[in-house]
Formats: C-alpha cells, structure tokens, sequence
C-alpha cells in the first residue's frame, strides 16, 4: 500500500485507500466490531479476536488518525453503556484509545510546517481555512451548493488571501462543511437525515435481549465514531454517502 509522510517524518500508512485518514476510517469500524462482536464472530477461539484486534489496532494506530482514534474512543464508550457488563470488559480499551489520542496529538504538533506557499502556515491555520472557505461556498449557494465535486477546484474563490496566499486546490478538512458547499442546505439536510434516520434504526433495537440487540448497539457506535471522523476528516465522502443513504433507507423498509 501507499504510505504519506508528514512534514516532521511520520510515516503514515493509506494501504489500498486514496489517503490515510480514509484508511483509519474503515480501520476504526472494524476495531468496533470487533470490540462489540468479536465473542460472536471468533466464538471459542478468544486468541484469534485479540489477535485480529491487536492487528487492527495497531494498523489504525500507525496511521497517526487523531479523528478517528477519538471515533474509537466514542464508539468503545457507546458499546460499553449498553450494560455494566460490557462497560467494565470494554474500559481499558477506551482508556488506550484516549491514551494513543494523546500520543499522536504530540507526534502531530510537529507537523507546522511551512505552506507550499511561500509563506508559514500551520496546519491547523490551513484546515481552519479550508472549513471556512466552505461554509463561504455554501453562503454563495445555500440551497443547491457550487456542485458535487467542484470545492477543491474552486477553493480559490473562497479563500482568504491574507491566510492562504498563493492558489491551492484544497478541500474542506470537515466532510459535512464539503457537502454543504457543493449541494447545498438540500443535499446537507438529506445527508444529516440519513444518518439520523439510520441511528435511530439502529438506537429502536439496540436494547433489544440477545444477538440483535447487541449487533445494533454496535453498528449505531460504529455510525456514530464515523460520524465523528467525519466532522473533521475530508474524505472522499461520496461512497459514505451512499452507504449512510442506504442504512437510512433501512429505517423505512421495517
């Protein structure tokens, strides 16, 4: 798989995907699942569940993913609140997960770097920007957005000169700032009411007695760290759209 190194040196792991932050994304999910039906899924063979979940999480660990090491933290959280039972089985990873936070916000902060701009600008300066050039976009066409896959070519428009000085094709570090830009409220509206449909699919089962309780009490953890990750990671959102669209659609279909 392809690998992207930071401006301090770190080596962060994409595998097949386009981008790391995808990569932990899809890690993420499966280190839940794992959590929440790792006794189900590996029945009697315990040391292939904490091999399968020391691989997994170290693959996402590696990736230096703050949003999505803080969706673990959530999603393990949301597991363990489903009874007292799981809460106590499921803290110590909560706790490593807050703890891998921790370490890769310190490796990250090295990563201010000088902008390919000819000018210092932090990282954390440029993903600000990248967001409130966004919502700009989508103050300029509230309803129908500039177009589904048209913000980082025209990032240009919406920036500001005094932060980012020099042309960029950038995108929105916030999924949810992207989609709203290029479709619009509508399409913003529909993509939060998929998600809210399917949560609430999932929360109506979640405490249920037996296997599908638990299995829903899982996936609504598993939506809701990815909801997380979406917040504050640009990812190349339009696959996760159309599976959120669909988990949505579900509710209807009951």
């Amino acid at each position: 798989g392809s690998i992207l190194r930071t401006s301090s040196g770190l080596a962060r792991p994409a595998a097949t995907f386009a981008h790391p932050n995808a990569f932990a994304m899809y890690t993420m999910v499966a280190a839940i699942i794992t959590v929440g039906l790792g006794r189900n899924l590996f029945r009697e063979r315990s040391w292939l569940r904490t091999l399968a979940l020391v691989s997994i999480i170290t693959g996402l660990a590696l990736t230096f993913s703050r949003s999505a090491l803080l969706g673990l933290g959530v999603g393990i959280v949301i597991i363990g609140l489903s009874n007292s039972r799981s809460f106590i089985g499921v803290a110590p990873l909560a706790a490593l997960a807050g703890l891998m936070l921790i370490v890769t916000f310190m490796l990250r902060a090295a990563d201010d770097k000088p902008g390919k701009l000819g000018r210092f600008v932090p990282e954390n300066i440029e993903r600000k920007e990248s967001i409130l050039a966004a919502l700009r976009a989508m103050d300029a066409s509230p309803l129908l957005g500039i177009g589904l896959g048209n913000f980082r070519y025209r990032f240009n428009d919406f920036r500001d000169p005094s932060v980012i000085v020099k042309e960029e094709t950038l995108r929105s570090h916030s999924a949810f700032a992207e989609i709203g830009a290029e479709t619009g409220g509508i399409g913003l509206f529909f993509f939060v009411s998929s998600i809210l449909m399917a949560g609430g699919f999932f929360a109506a089962y979640s405490g249920r007695e037996g296997e599908m309780g638990r299995a829903n009490n899982v996936l609504l953890a598993a939506l809701a760290a990815t909801v997380v990750v979406l917040v504050f990671q640009p990812l190349y959102y339009e696959e996760t759209f159309w599976a959120i669209l669909g988990l949505g659609g579900a509710k209807f279909m009951d």
